[in-house]
Protein backbone atom coordinates (compact mmCIF):
# COMPACT_ATOMS: atom_id res chain seq x y z
CA UNK A 1 0.00 0.00 0.00
CA UNK A 2 2.87 2.31 0.52
CA UNK A 3 4.40 1.55 -2.42
CA UNK A 4 0.80 3.28 -4.26
CA UNK A 5 1.17 5.89 -2.15
CA UNK A 6 4.46 6.64 -3.15
CA UNK A 7 3.67 6.04 -6.87
CA UNK A 8 1.09 8.63 -6.77
CA UNK A 9 2.53 11.36 -4.75
CA UNK A 10 5.44 10.91 -7.64
CA UNK A 11 3.31 11.37 -10.22
CA UNK A 12 1.44 14.56 -8.78
CA UNK A 13 4.63 16.16 -8.02
CA UNK A 14 5.60 16.07 -11.69
CA UNK A 15 1.85 16.81 -12.89
CA UNK A 16 2.57 20.14 -10.53
CA UNK A 17 6.04 20.60 -11.79
CA UNK A 18 5.00 20.41 -15.74
CA UNK A 19 1.81 23.35 -14.62
CA UNK A 20 4.28 25.78 -13.09
CA UNK A 21 6.91 25.17 -16.06
CA UNK A 22 3.84 25.72 -18.79
CA UNK A 23 2.50 29.05 -16.69
CA UNK A 24 6.28 30.75 -16.64
CA UNK A 25 6.81 29.42 -20.13
CA UNK A 26 3.61 31.15 -21.53
CA UNK A 27 4.65 34.72 -19.29
CA UNK A 28 7.94 34.33 -20.33
CA UNK A 29 9.39 37.40 -21.98
CA UNK A 30 11.89 35.86 -24.44
CA UNK A 31 11.96 37.60 -28.08
CA UNK A 32 10.75 35.58 -31.16
CA UNK A 33 13.55 35.46 -33.73
CA UNK A 34 12.26 35.51 -36.98
CA UNK A 35 14.15 35.63 -40.23
CA UNK A 36 13.38 38.95 -42.00
CA UNK A 37 12.83 37.24 -45.60
CA UNK A 38 10.28 35.30 -43.95
CA UNK A 39 8.43 38.35 -42.48
CA UNK A 40 8.75 40.49 -45.36
CA UNK A 41 6.80 38.17 -47.49
CA UNK A 42 4.14 37.38 -44.89
CA UNK A 43 3.54 40.83 -44.65
CA UNK A 44 3.44 41.40 -48.30
CA UNK A 45 0.70 38.74 -48.00
CA UNK A 46 -1.22 40.77 -45.50
CA UNK A 47 -1.38 43.63 -47.70
CA UNK A 48 -1.87 42.06 -50.97
CA UNK A 49 -5.57 40.74 -48.90
CA UNK A 50 -6.10 43.96 -46.99
CA UNK A 51 -6.09 45.73 -50.91
CA UNK A 52 -8.28 42.89 -52.39
CA UNK A 53 -11.34 43.54 -49.76
CA UNK A 54 -11.42 46.89 -50.06
CA UNK A 55 -11.47 46.71 -53.68
CA UNK A 56 -14.13 44.54 -53.53
CA UNK A 57 -16.22 47.13 -50.94
CA UNK A 58 -15.57 49.91 -53.47
CA UNK A 59 -16.44 48.50 -56.83
CA UNK A 60 -19.87 47.74 -57.30
CA UNK A 61 -20.68 43.81 -58.17
CA UNK A 62 -21.24 43.05 -61.77
CA UNK A 63 -25.32 42.66 -62.55
CA UNK A 64 -26.34 39.35 -63.52
CA UNK A 65 -27.90 39.85 -66.58
CA UNK A 66 -31.05 37.65 -67.58
CA UNK A 67 -31.04 36.32 -71.04
CA UNK A 68 -34.65 36.23 -72.73
CA UNK A 69 -35.60 33.92 -75.49
CA UNK A 70 -35.38 35.16 -78.89
CA UNK A 71 -38.85 36.28 -80.45
CA UNK A 72 -39.89 33.47 -82.41
CA UNK A 73 -40.71 33.76 -86.17
CA UNK A 74 -43.71 33.19 -87.83
CA UNK A 75 -42.73 29.61 -89.27
CA UNK A 76 -41.08 28.56 -85.53
CA UNK A 77 -44.19 29.24 -83.69
CA UNK A 78 -46.24 27.19 -86.22
CA UNK A 79 -44.02 24.31 -85.57
CA UNK A 80 -44.76 24.18 -81.81
CA UNK A 81 -47.59 23.57 -79.37
CA UNK A 82 -49.21 25.94 -77.80
CA UNK A 83 -51.40 25.94 -74.85
CA UNK A 84 -55.02 26.80 -75.21
CA UNK A 85 -55.82 30.08 -74.38
CA UNK A 86 -58.58 30.57 -71.50
CA UNK A 87 -61.63 32.61 -71.93
CA UNK A 88 -61.96 35.13 -69.14
CA UNK A 89 -63.99 34.51 -66.34
CA UNK A 90 -67.94 36.66 -67.40
CA UNK A 91 -69.79 36.67 -64.24
CA UNK A 92 -73.41 36.20 -64.45
CA UNK A 93 -76.20 39.06 -65.23
CA UNK A 94 -77.12 40.10 -61.92
CA UNK A 95 -80.22 38.49 -60.92
CA UNK A 96 -83.94 40.30 -60.54
CA UNK A 97 -83.68 42.33 -57.36
CA UNK A 98 -87.37 41.50 -56.39
CA UNK A 99 -85.57 37.65 -56.61
CA UNK A 100 -83.13 37.97 -54.04
CA UNK A 101 -85.32 39.70 -51.84
CA UNK A 102 -88.00 37.22 -52.32
CA UNK A 103 -85.58 34.41 -51.56
CA UNK A 104 -84.11 36.33 -48.46
CA UNK A 105 -87.85 36.13 -46.91
CA UNK A 106 -88.95 33.12 -47.99
CA UNK A 107 -85.10 32.04 -45.75
CA UNK A 108 -86.26 34.04 -43.16
CA UNK A 109 -89.46 32.54 -42.95
CA UNK A 110 -88.70 29.33 -43.11
CA UNK A 111 -86.34 30.17 -39.99
CA UNK A 112 -88.90 31.95 -38.13
CA UNK A 113 -90.93 29.00 -38.77
CA UNK A 114 -88.02 26.59 -37.08
CA UNK A 115 -87.48 28.87 -34.66
CA UNK A 116 -91.16 28.72 -33.22
CA UNK A 117 -91.03 24.66 -33.37
CA UNK A 118 -87.60 24.68 -31.62
CA UNK A 119 -89.14 26.78 -28.66
CA UNK A 120 -91.90 24.79 -28.19
CA UNK A 121 -94.83 26.76 -30.25
CA UNK A 122 -96.03 23.88 -32.57
CA UNK A 123 -99.36 25.31 -32.82
CA UNK A 124 -97.39 28.77 -34.67
CA UNK A 125 -94.41 26.85 -35.94
CA UNK A 126 -97.55 24.50 -38.20
CA UNK A 127 -99.39 27.28 -39.14
CA UNK A 128 -96.05 29.28 -40.45
CA UNK A 129 -94.86 26.32 -42.17
CA UNK A 130 -98.88 25.59 -43.73
CA UNK A 131 -98.10 29.35 -44.73
CA UNK A 132 -95.16 28.92 -46.70
CA UNK A 133 -96.59 25.42 -48.17
CA UNK A 134 -98.56 27.59 -50.10
CA UNK A 135 -96.55 29.52 -52.15
CA UNK A 136 -93.81 26.56 -51.68
CA UNK A 137 -96.06 22.92 -51.95
CA UNK A 138 -92.47 21.21 -52.28
CA UNK A 139 -90.35 22.26 -49.48
CA UNK A 140 -90.00 19.56 -47.52
CA UNK A 141 -88.28 21.36 -44.30
CA UNK A 142 -91.67 23.17 -43.87
CA UNK A 143 -93.54 19.87 -44.67
CA UNK A 144 -91.68 18.00 -41.68
CA UNK A 145 -92.54 21.15 -39.49
CA UNK A 146 -96.24 20.34 -40.12
CA UNK A 147 -96.21 16.96 -39.73
CA UNK A 148 -93.94 16.72 -36.55
CA UNK A 149 -96.19 19.87 -35.01
CA UNK A 150 -99.26 17.99 -36.05
CA UNK A 151 -97.93 14.51 -34.11
CA UNK A 152 -97.28 16.16 -31.37
CA UNK A 153 -100.54 18.47 -30.94
CA UNK A 154 -102.45 14.86 -31.68
CA UNK A 155 -103.60 15.98 -35.21
CA UNK A 156 -103.41 13.03 -37.16
CA UNK A 157 -105.57 14.20 -40.31
CA UNK A 158 -102.97 17.65 -40.82
CA UNK A 159 -100.42 14.79 -39.88
CA UNK A 160 -101.38 12.39 -42.33
CA UNK A 161 -102.37 14.90 -45.02
CA UNK A 162 -98.63 16.27 -45.25
CA UNK A 163 -96.83 12.88 -44.41
CA UNK A 164 -97.03 11.77 -47.88
CA UNK A 165 -95.95 14.14 -49.96
CA UNK A 166 -92.54 13.70 -47.33
CA UNK A 167 -89.65 11.97 -49.58
CA UNK A 168 -89.07 8.06 -48.03
CA UNK A 169 -86.40 8.56 -45.82
CA UNK A 170 -88.38 11.76 -44.03
CA UNK A 171 -91.16 9.39 -44.17
CA UNK A 172 -89.27 6.91 -41.91
CA UNK A 173 -88.11 9.95 -39.89
CA UNK A 174 -91.42 11.36 -39.26
CA UNK A 175 -93.16 7.72 -38.64
CA UNK A 176 -90.97 6.99 -35.48
CA UNK A 177 -90.77 10.63 -34.28
CA UNK A 178 -94.49 10.72 -34.15
CA UNK A 179 -95.09 6.80 -32.94
CA UNK A 180 -93.55 8.85 -29.87
CA UNK A 181 -96.89 10.91 -29.84
CA UNK A 182 -99.10 7.85 -30.40
CA UNK A 183 -100.15 8.38 -34.10
CA UNK A 184 -98.36 5.66 -36.73
CA UNK A 185 -98.96 5.82 -40.59
CA UNK A 186 -100.77 3.01 -42.03
CA UNK A 187 -98.47 3.12 -45.73
CA UNK A 188 -95.01 3.67 -44.26
CA UNK A 189 -91.82 2.27 -45.78
CA UNK A 190 -89.77 0.83 -43.31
Amino acid sequence: MQVRSIILSALGAIVVILFVKLVIDSQGSQAVAVDEAELEKALSEYRRGEARASRDLEAPRAKKTIRKPKARTASEAGKTKTAPTREPFVAPPPTDEVAIEDEVDLKSRMDDANRLYDRADYEGAREAAIDLLSSEPNNVRMMRIVVSSSCIMGDEDEATKHFGDLPARDQRQMARRCKRYGIEFDDQDQ
